[in-house]
């Protein structure tokens, strides 16, 4: 159990390092833009919104278990 958490917590720390906010982009900085999508305007929102539902789903897994 500590290897797998060891290593998601290695990909999460890692994987925000190589993002780019989409093909082509050039810069550094990271930008997302949901308008033309019909996501809500706050990216924050939504990814600490399935955030929730994922820690949700796998402690309803846990409990089913």
């Amino acid at each position: 159990m500590k290897t797998a958490r060891r290593f998601l917590t290695a990909l999460l720390v890692t994987l925000p390092s190589l993002a780019q906010a989409h093909p082509g982009h050039d810069g550094h900085e990271l930008t997302w833009d949901f308008h033309g999508h019909g996501l809500w305007d706050n990216p924050l929102t939504l990814i600490i919104g399935g955030l929730c539902a994922a820690a949700l789903a796998y402690r309803f897994a846990q409990k089913r278990r």
